[in-house]
């Protein structure tokens, strides 16, 4: 099994949103990711985390990340993991242009947009957020809802 992928979430819980990457390939032009990448040759979760989210939503200064989960994918043809992080929201300005050829501009976008089915965010990703959210449930009232619209939506 490879090394994997690296996905950040940052919600920030008084404005309900989420900071998400739009995805620069012409075959998926409108939808929306978590921040993240591929884990580097030699690279620890950890530190490839910390590179992305340098790389696609700051340019610079180094993000606390906190694990949170590690995510089979993949299945038989190509297993690897998704390994998923909490980035800390510290109201930070993010970057004003995207990574070349691979995500534009990072964005805040309303939780509940995504919830209701408004914005397109990556399959994989949005199962990633309802994991989480699902750990968050019996804590943050706002989760519980989420996490029921959310799957109502994914089953359409």
């Amino acid at each position: 099994m490879d090394g994997g992928m690296v996905s950040g979430i940052c919600i920030n819980w008084e404005e309900q949103t989420i900071i998400l990457v739009p995805n620069a390939a012409p075959e998926k032009p409108l939808a929306f990711g978590l921040p993240g990448g591929m884990i580097g040759r030699g690279e620890t979760p950890e530190e490839a985390m910390v590179r992305e989210w340098k790389e696609e939503v700051w340019g610079c200064g180094t993000p606390q990340v906190k694990p949170l989960m590690k995510i089979k994918r993949g299945g038989e043809i190509s297993p690897h993991y998704q390994h998923l992080f909490l980035i800390e929201d510290t109201g930070r300005e993010t970057r004003r242009g995207g990574v070349k050829g691979e995500t534009k501009a990072p964005v805040r976008v309303s939780l509940w947009a995504i919830a209701r089915g408004e914005v397109e965010v990556f399959h994989s990703h949005k199962l990633a957020l309802l994991s989480y959210l699902e750990s968050e449930a019996p804590k943050v009232k706002l989760a519980a809802f989420l996490f029921i619209d959310m799957d109502r939506n994914m089953k359409k």
